[in-house]
């Protein structure tokens, strides 16, 4: 019921009812993390509700500004796993998409599993993650889009990384409420998940594996489905 009533607040946009509930169930035990999961879930439901012309921009930004809030309360309360210094991620949202939402939960997810993050905002160009992936020497670059009419900027990287000759040097992680396991299979990307925390624990396996085997062996790149 108290989580019924933190999604509720958050997707009406009442960030400091979210704060209320959200302290109410860290003292009942329930851990940051399972919070973050469950709001994580009901954003992506919101996304694809947008999507739909179910849900409209006011909807995401409310919802977006509220979420943040929580966020704020909340991220000193995650437990971050593995060596923070371990990898490095590059991530955005695509040209196009001022989302940040999306992109946000992953940011934090990843900062949870131990990652150095780069955010590079929102509209960021496929030029743009090449640039900072090089500068940051990343080891995954995750692109997030919410629109459907934006997917196609996730496959216009992977054929920059190919025609610039980077393919191999990176993981390629796509996410977003419009994106599946199919479209990353389509676009040849080499990680996507269902939601942030199984996205970040399928990069952390595919970099693993590529660590296992060295750097470059595109045969071994993670799951994508």
């Amino acid at each position: 019921m108290l989580m019924d009533r933190l999604c509720a607040c958050v997707l009406e946009g009442d960030g400091d009812g979210a704060l209320v509930e959200a302290e109410l169930l860290l003292s009942e035990g329930v851990s940051a993390r399972d919070l973050v999961g469950v709001l994580a879930e009901e954003l992506a439901e919101l996304g694809r509700r947008f999507e739909d012309y179910r849900a409209f921009l006011p909807d995401l930004i409310l919802a977006g500004d509220a979420f943040a809030q929580v966020m704020d309360r909340l991220e000193g309360r995650l437990e971050p796993g593995g060596d923070a210094s371990a990898y490095t991620a590059v991530v955005g949202t695509v040209q196009g998409d001022f989302h940040d939402i999306g992109k946000n939960l992953l940011v934090v997810a990843l900062r949870i599993g131990g990652f150095r993050v780069v955010d590079l905002g929102t509209d960021v160009a496929p030029e743009a993650f090449l640039a900072a992936a090089r500068e940051h020497r990343a080891d995954v670059v995750g692109l997030s889009t919410l629109l459907s009419s934006t997917l196609v900027f996730q496959a216009d990287f992977i054929r920059l990384l190919e025609e610039s000759g980077d393919r191999q040097e990176y993981l390629v992680s796509i996410g977003g409420a419009s994106t599946s396991g199919e479209w990353s299979r389509e676009i040849g990307a080499d990680v996507w998940g269902p939601n942030v925390f199984e996205s970040v624990e399928r990069i952390r396996l595919a970099l693993e594996r590529r660590d296992a085997v060295g750097r470059g062996r595109t045969s071994e790149r993670g799951p994508n489905a």
